[in-house]
Order: C-alpha cells, then sequence, then structure tokens
C-alpha cells in the first residue's frame, strides 16, 4: 500500500466553489470568506477554465492598493489564472502529487476524460492521503498476517514497555511461551494448509481463553507468547492451565500425538520487582521452562517456583 496504489478520485474534494467567468470579485470574496476554500474554480458549461486562488487574490488587492488602483468592475475573468492545471479523475494519487509539486500550484481541478469537472485536489488532500497510509502500513507491520494477532516486532515493543512500567511502578508481569505439541508431525501428515488452519484454531482459542487485559502474539513458527500484566506466579499459572485446556477441548484430531488431538505445552516465567531480570532474560526463562514441558510429557506448563509451591502444599 503506496501513494502509487491509490488514485485521485479517492481523495478529491466535492465541496469545491464554482463560478462563471462573469462573477464579480465582491461575490468572489464573499464566497471565499463565508467558506473554507481555498480557490474557486471558474467554470464556463461545466468545464474549468481558470482558478482563482486566495493567493492571487491578495497579490491582486496588494497591487492594485500600490498603484492605486479601484477594484470595482473588475469580474472572474479579469483575475483568474486561464487554462488552469488540472489532474484527470483515475489517475494515480502519485501524479496529482508530481503536477502539483512541479507547476507549483496548491489546488488542482479533477476533469473528467471529457474535461468536465469533477472535483479539486489540494496538496493537504495528499499529504492527508499520505499520511492514512503510514499508518496503515505502520499498524500491518506490528501484525501477523496469518493469526491476525501482534507479531515479534509488536510483542517487543508491548514487553519493553511493560518491563518499564513494572520496573518504575514495582509491578509483576508474567510471560508465556506457549508451542503447539507434535506441530511437525502434523505438517507432515495433514500438509501445511491444515496446518495453518490448526494454528489459526489455536490462536483464536487462546484470546477466547485470555483476560481482557492479556495480550497474545506470534513469537515464530508454532510458538506464540502470552503477555499477563500484573499477574503474580501461581494466578498466571492457572490463567495457562485453563488455556491449554481449551485448546485439547476443541478436540482438532492429531493422529501422531500422544493424546489424539492437538494440545499444547506451555512455559511461563514472572518479573519480580527487583529481581534484576530484563525482559529478555524473562522470555529466555519461559523457554525454559517450556522444555521442561516437553521433557515432562507435554500438554501442560511449568513455571519458576512451581517446585516450592508443590513442596508447601505437600
Amino acid at each position: 500500500m503506496n501513494v502509487n496504489d491509490s488514485c485521485v478520485q479517492d481523495h478529491m474534494t466535492m465541496g469545491f466553489v464554482t463560478v462563471e467567468p462573469g462573477a464579480s470579485l465582491n461575490s468572489i470574496l464573499e464566497v471565499l470568506v463565508d467558506g473554507d476554500n481555498s480557490c474557486v474554480i471558474v467554470i464556463q458549461d461545466d468545464k474549468p477554465v481558470g482558478i482563482i486562488t486566495q493567493r492571487d487574490l491578495v497579490v491582486l488587492l496588494a497591487e492594485h492598493h500600490r498603484r492605486q488602483q479601484p477594484l470595482e468592475g473588475l469580474l472572474a475573468q479579469d483575475i483568474m489564472t486561464a487554462k488552469p492545471i488540472t489532474v484527470p479523475y483515475g489517475s494515480p494519487l502519485k501524479e496529482a502529487f508530481v503536477i502539483s509539486q512541479s507547476y507549483t500550484v496548491r489546488d488542482l481541478p479533477v476533469v473528467d476524460e471529457e474535461g468536465y469537472l469533477m472535483g479539486v485536489i489540494g496538496q493537504k488532500d495528499i499529504l492527508d492521503a499520505h499520511f492514512n497510509m503510514l499508518d496503515e502500513l505502520q499498524a500491518l507491520s506490528m501484525e501477523d498476517s496469518l493469526l491476525g494477532i501482534g507479531n515479534r516486532r509488536a510483542m517487543e515493543i508491548d514487553l519493553q514497555y511493560s518491563h518499564r512500567n513494572a520496573q518504575r511502578y514495582q509491578r509483576y508481569y508474567s510471560v508465556v511461551l506457549v508451542d503447539v505439541d507434535y506441530f511437525k508431525k502434523f505438517n507432515d501428515h495433514y500438509g501445511h494448509q491444515e496446518g495453518d488452519r490448526a494454528l489459526r484454531l489455536i490462536a483464536a482459542t487462546i484470546q477466547d481463553t485470555l483476560r481482557s487485559s492479556d495480550r497474545l502474539y506470534r513469537y515464530g513458527g508454532e510458538e506464540l507468547l502470552i503477555l499477563l500484566p500484573e499477574t503474580y506466579p501461581l494466578v498466571a499459572a492457572k490463567v495457562v492451565e485453563r488455556v491449554l485446556k481449551s485448546i485439547e477441548s476443541q478436540g482438532e484430531p492429531h493422529c501422531k500425538s500422544d493424546y489424539g488431538v492437538l494440545t499444547a505445552s506451555a512455559g511461563l516465567c514472572t518479573y519480580e520487582p527487583g529481581c534484576g531480570l530484563e525482559w529478555k532474560q524473562i522470555v529466555e526463562v519461559a523457554d525454559e521452562q517450556l522444555y521442561k514441558s516437553k521433557q515432562k510429557g507435554r500438554n501442560c506448563v511449568s513455571w519458576t517456583g512451581e517446585d516450592a509451591v508443590a513442596e508447601a502444599v505437600v
């Protein structure tokens, strides 16, 4: 998506003002003062024959004042820029930008194939379109195209921000890495299209199970990362257990898995105030815990401090 892909008709202004060549200067001034228009298009038989801009009027008034010439009796045809620079309806937005820059004009009448006036596009319209596209591109660059969730870049930005806040305000947050069990075997047996569908199902299931404050990102491949703000280890573990049960309960067949259906394993690490760990280290510890879950037989969550809690319960 860029300026080349957008057309003039998508961004032109429809609320333009027109006058006939015989319109008086006073009527033109009234139109410009009363409305929010930067120019007046002079038309004849619905075709632009001239343009009068605010700058044209300022120059006209200054020149007549300097020469002490009267303004009475001046008509649109006397002060307009004849044969205005126009841009064809349906032409690329970039073309309008190049014409505007090349001819140093602020407003361009938009005409159809027969030369009839269709609208006006100004430099502000072009710039607004450009910045809107940049905003859309930025949003797209933060989203994983397959799963419709935040991508690795968005994840890192969120983690950096969350970590700084946790340090500043002495708060907890938990990071979870989720990995689909035996996913390579699933792809090899069912095919990559089914693998993509399975990933979308799991991402949607996780999002439906999480709390509204939690965030989900694609970490890479079949690995997803969950950020649980202001969440203590034991509470985070219960959230993740609920997520894993929801995935298993979907009953998505996986004949190459020990469980017969799609399942996932998870590793959890919690940032505690004063622990001295950076956010990247939190993710690394979560990854180590994920490996422990796989060693324990998969379809479970492992987390730092889990053994101490288990011993306390016993």
